[in-house]
Parts: C-alpha cells; sequence; structure tokens
C-alpha cells in the first residue's frame, strides 16, 4: 500500500507539532502533498463528481475538530468555468492529481488606505499551471484563480492551515474593484 490519506494527516500534525506556521509549514507540506497526489491509490470515483451550481466538487479528506489543517480534492468542471479572485486567509498547498489547472496570481495595485474598506485594485502578475507532480503553495493573503485547461474534470489535492470558511478570506471583482468575504461549501 503507498502514502495514505492517514499517513498525510499524522504527518502535517507533526509538522504543525514542530511549531512550523505559514509559509514554513505550507513549504514543508508541498513534498507530503506532492507525494500523495502520486500515489493516487486514496482516491474514489465520487470525487470527481462536479456540483452544477458551482461548477466544482469538493471532497473532504479531513478536518480536525477545531477546523485546521484542512484537507479537501476539488473536482474542477469544463474549460469555461471562472472562479473570481480570491484567497484563502490561510496558507494553502495545491497539488496537481488529474488534468491541468492553471493558478494565476494576483497582486494588490492599492495600498490598502481607500476611504472604502472594500475597495481593492488586483491585477494578475503570473500564471502556472499543475498537472500531476506539481505543487505550488500559497501564503495567508496571496490571491489566485483557477482555472481547468485540460481536457474534462481536472482535480486537485488541497491543503490549508485553517478551513478558509473559518477565517477572513476574501473574492475580488475586477471590475468594480471591491472585494467581498467569501465562503464556500466544503461538503
Amino acid at each position: 500500500m503507498g502514502y495514505t490519506v492517514n499517513e498525510y494527516v499524522s504527518d502535517l500534525r507533526r509538522l504543525r507539532s514542530e511549531g512550523l506556521v505559514d509559509n514554513a509549514m505550507a513549504e514543508a507540506v508541498k513534498p507530503l502533498a506532492k507525494k500523495l497526489a502520486e500515489d493516487g491509490s486514496w482516491l474514489t470515483e465520487k470525487m470527481s463528481s462536479i456540483n452544477s451550481d458551482m461548477g466544482v466538487g469538493i471532497s473532504v479528506l479531513h478536518e480536525e475538530h477545531d477546523q485546521s489543517l484542512n484537507v479537501i480534492v476539488v473536482a474542477w468542471g469544463e474549460k469555461d468555468l471562472h472562479v473570481p479572485p480570491h484567497d484563502h486567509g490561510t496558507w494553502a498547498v495545491v497539488a496537481g492529481v488529474r488534468g491541468i489547472e492553471r493558478n494565476t496570481l494576483w497582486d494588490r495595485q492599492d495600498d490598502g488606505s481607500h476611504e472604502d474598506p472594500d475597495y481593492a485594485e488586483v491585477a494578475a502578475v503570473s500564471h502556472t499551471d499543475i498537472s500531476l507532480g506539481d505543487v505550488i503553495s500559497m501564503e495567508t493573503r496571496h490571491i489566485h484563480t483557477v482555472d481547468n485547461i485540460g481536457e474534462g474534470i481536472s482535480l486537485s489535492l488541497h491543503t490549508y492551515g485553517q478551513n478558509p470558511n473559518t477565517t477572513e478570506r476574501f473574492q475580488y471583482d475586477t471590475k468594480t474593484n471591491r472585494k467581498k468575504v467569501l465562503k464556500v461549501n466544503f461538503g
């Protein structure tokens, strides 16, 4: 048997117990996420299911009782799905499992001092395509978008320091230059 979800969670707990936080934790998780994604023995067909209202499917693999160490599989629907720019409010590691997912990184262009606290001007600055064997990490306030650029449904393994729905997390509107709180149904 290969590397299991339970072994992955044990390794995550060990890293956290060593005092790793934020970017240091994300960097330490990357090789473990790659190992789990490449093993793939834990995958089920149900993880490829798409919620027709959202255009994605979310399968929760693990979450601690305090809602930390959130591990999910995201199934991305067809190519034309557009996920708006957003952050996670916590560190994140994303590993390609199946298909090709484009992660576009965005930067805030304003300094946050606008009289409207919800004003946020963002611009795309780079992108990284991930497939099986590729892993990226993001810090708490990194902003990104996701596009499925391959054929069919793509799958990616996401690991968060905290369930993003329990953090101060935002979605950014590039037409109105406004941010708003983002919550997603994690199942």
